[in-house]
């Protein structure tokens, strides 16, 4: 390891040397000391750089450009000048550092790598640091971006529709082509977006696997997160007996085992997986993995339960249960998203055998659904929620009442309004206002004049009073006791 270290410090020192004779020796570089002191210690270095960060780019034509708009934009090089000196800078850093092993020459590539960063939310900053790019040339690629995705919108489908366009004059049909095929591939492909996320990852963290395997992996790291340890995954994703345990069995089969080795490693060291050291540790997935397998994961899990749920099997609520129970609260929170988009008056029933058996982050998105969904079994967990021993839960059980407007909740609300908490009591009196019911308003207003009252709470009331005397005269009517 250190040998190859020593390696790449002496072709970087001899890149810099090389370079800095190109500069001064075959294209008249700068004469006096001072413009020499800013070649050495400010041109040559993020030069050297950028050129190591994108050694496989090396023959690929669009970094050519990208690399002649980076010495005309960061150091002033006229752009005929830039042009031809990006050219012997590059195969100046060929004869030093060799072709790449694996080069990327595909012109869209570059593109790729910034418009992926720019979809996933990456600043500038980030890009510029990550890609040794210029921040001029990925500003006037974003804007080109917007500027073709608003000229294409009704436009047909194909590159030589837009090439026609005036706005996008000078565009060229490599860029068109690269753009379109970008923007169709979220219609084409299912969580193309996830996909994007998952390649940013291998990107940063250099992993010898693609983007579709990646995703897979940390998918089925979620049906077994807590069985295996770090050396035991390593083992199930590299073993070839055909012995298909769970879908992870045999995945990186056609990989060595160190390449393997090294994944699982960098996904443990970046907090995409989670181990707390020692040989019988068990893995498990980490919030960050979580996240990224959602989009793929929820979807999928909410339909298979719901499957199971609109079954005729008497223990369809018990099976549904236990695809989530004990499992990754960031997945679970999501599938409980979903199964609240259903609608369906099973999924209440579901919840209230997940009850007292779930994390606090999936309790939480659980009475939220309640809120949403309604009806006896959802009431009945609220009504559950409000006497809950966590300060959050009542917290959240009034939100949803709230939202809810259900006028059989007006005296669990009253009972509210006395919980030891200020932050229960402040949502509390929010769900009387939200309620529209008219005798809550001398509850209220003794709220609002008690001194001893948090002023939070104290503010919650006057707004909820002004909510109430402003509501339409039907919804004033409201009698607690029908």
């Amino acid at each position: 390891m250190l040998v190859k270290k020593d390696n790449q410090q002496q072709k970087k020192y001899r890149l810099q040397q090389e370079l800095e004779k190109l500069f001064i020796e075959e294209w008249g570089g700068p004469r006096s000391e001072l413009a020499l002191v800013y070649l050495r210690q400010n041109v040559i270095p993020r030069l050297v750089s950028c050129i190591i960060t994108n050694h496989h780019y090396l023959e690929n034509n669009t970094f050519l450009d990208i690399l002649a708009n980076k010495l005309n934009t960061e150091f002033a090089y006229p752009p005929a000048f830039a042009e031809g000196l990006s050219a012997d800078v590059v195969n100046t850093a060929i004869k030093v550092l060799g072709r790449h092993e694996t080069p990327q020459n595909h012109p869209w590539h570059p593109w790729e790598v910034i418009l992926r960063m720019l979809t996933i939310g990456k600043s500038i900053n980030d890009i510029v640091e990550k890609t040794c790019f210029s921040e001029s040339y990925i500003e006037v690629f974003r804007k080109k971006y917007l500027n073709f995705s608003k000229a294409a919108q009704g436009e047909g489908e194909w590159s030589d529709d837009f090439a026609r366009l005036p706005e996008l004059g000078g565009y060229g049909s490599q860029l068109i082509r690269f753009m379109e095929d970008f923007r169709r591939r979220f219609k084409v492909f299912k969580n193309y977006y996830a996909r994007l996320q998952a390649e940013q990852v291998i990107f940063d963290l250099e992993l010898p696997v693609d983007a579709g395997r990646l995703l897979r992996l940390l998918e089925g790291m979620y049906h077994l997160e807590g069985r295996f340890t770090r050396g035991e995954m390593i083992r199930l994703l590299t073993e070839k007996t055909g012995r298909a345990v769970n879908q992870c069995s045999g995945m990186l089969a056609d990989r060595d085992k160190g390449e393997v080795t090294e994944l699982i490693d960098k996904l443990i060291e970046n907090h995409w997986l989670v181990s707390s050291g020692g040989s019988d540790t068990k893995l498990f997935l980490a919030p960050k993995g979580a996240r990224l397998v959602v989009p793929v994961l929820a979807p999928r899990l909410a339909g298979e339960i719901m499957e199971i749920l609109r079954s005729n099997k008497s223990s369809r609520i018990s099976c549904a249960a236990e695809l989530l129970m004990g499992k990754n609260p960031e997945v679970v929170v999501h599938v409980i998203k979903q199964l609240v988009q259903q609608q369906d008056p099973v999924v209440p029933v579901l919840f209230k055998a997940l009850f007292h058996k779930v994390s606090k982050p999936v309790l939480l998105e659980i009475i939220a659904g309640c809120g949403e969904l309604g009806g006896n079994t959802a009431a009945e967990l609220l009504t559950g929620a409000l006497q809950h021993r966590d300060s959050m839960v009542r917290v959240k059980a009034c939100q949803s009442i709230g939202k809810l407007g259900d006028r059989s909740f007006y005296f669990h609300l009253i009972g509210a309004l006395q919980d030891k908490v200020p932050l229960v009591r402040e949502n509390a009196v929010k769900a009387l206002g939200m309620l529209g019911m008219q005798p809550a308003v001398s509850h209220l207003e003794k709220v609002m004049n008690n001194p001893e009252e948090s002023p939070s709470v104290r503010h919650g009331a006057r707004e909820a009073i002004s909510q109430l005397k402003a509501a339409p005269e039907k919804n004033r009517q409201g009698d607690p006791l029908t």
